[in-house]
């Protein structure tokens, strides 16, 4: 079996050992694959298409993005030892974020036994078109699309290194409360089968704070904005929080990381198969906490489709 390693280049250093015993892993029915500098993601992808059997993430939610886009919709394998700073996915799917060195060759072990189970999970597939229907990008988000206020408090968070978990993205929220603006939305969410079918909920125009679509339930470090989402269902949770004025901005992740949603008045909720969202000129998209569509200078058309059993996770025993 041959296993290629995708390890974020800014991880944190305690994952230092899991590299440096990577490199020295020898199994006589394993192969251990790490690509090297800067275009490790081009290798990996060679290495992928070349017939590679699984994928090991060393890294947190973008990494894991990344991965995402390489194997989605495919039957190899993911493996993932969380190693960000949000690690949003790895908390949704209980993934131990303290896994060593050693866990981890035991698990390479088990791998090699047969001794593991494959977990199917469910994948965002992402389209953006122009009004006039060009398309802008393509892509998959394995936990998480935020748009307008989330995406901003992102973005200053992503730039806040020294900061890590929920304190990061508190600090965010303070620092981009000042400038911020609600925004006009178009929302629609098909709650079954295809968008535009009579089963669709949750359609109109919307002033909204944010609107995030998500198949995980943490956002932000582990903020639960959609504590029933989950991977390995078929479908996804779309939120969508009303204008606020400040002093309210103010609390509301505090207010949802302490679940306190019922006290978020402009909050709504639906889970769906697939969504529409008309994303005016300016406003961000960022996925798995990175951006996506930084500022665009037109309006979007952005559709998000729940595609089950799109990645294959593996769970040891």
């Amino acid at each position: 079996m041959q296993i290629v390693v995708l390890v974020n280049p800014a991880a944190s250093p305690e994952r230092a050992d899991i590299y440096r015993q990577l490199c020295e892993f020898n199994h006589p029915e394993l192969e251990i694959i790490v690509p090297q500098g800067s275009d490790y993601l081009q290798q990996a992808t060679q290495m992928l298409r070349a017939g590679a059997d699984a994928l090991l993430v060393i890294g947190g939610d973008g990494t894991i993005n990344d991965a995402t886009q390489l194997l989605a919709g495919s039957d190899t394998k993911l493996l993932v030892v969380p190693a960000g700073t949000g690690n949003d996915f790895a908390k949704g799917m209980r993934i131990h974020h303290r896994t060593t060195a050693a866990q981890l060759m035991q698990g390479f072990k088990a791998l090699a036994a047969g001794d593991y189970q494959v977990q199917p999970l469910t994948a965002l597939r992402l389209t953006a078109r122009t009004s006039s229907g060009k398309l802008v990008r393509r892509g998959w988000a394995v936990n998480s699309v935020n748009i307008g206020f989330d995406a901003q408090v992102n973005r200053r968070a992503n730039s806040l290194q020294r900061l890590r978990g929920p304190l990061r993205y508190l600090a965010a929220l303070l620092l981009e409360i000042p400038g911020f603006k609600a925004q006009r939305f178009n929302l629609s969410v098909a709650a079954s089968g295809a968008l535009g079918e009579p089963a669709s909920v949750g359609f109109g125009w919307y002033q909204a704070t944010l609107i995030c679509l998500q198949n995980g339930p943490f956002i932000g470090g582990g903020i639960p904005l959609a504590p029933q989402a989950a991977a390995t269902a078929a479908t996804m949770w779309v939120s969508l929080v009303g204008k606020l004025p400040r002093l309210a901005l103010l609390a509301l992740f505090p207010l949802l990381y302490l679940r306190g949603h019922r006290l978020i008045r402009p909050l709504e909720q639906w889970h769906g198969t697939a969504a529409r969202v008309s994303v005016p000129p300016g406003v961000s998209i960022y996925v798995d906490g990175d951006a996506w569509l930084e500022d665009p200078p037109q309006q979007l058309e952005l559709e998000v489709t729940a595609v089950p059993e799109a990645l294959q996770l593996v769970r040891f025993s």
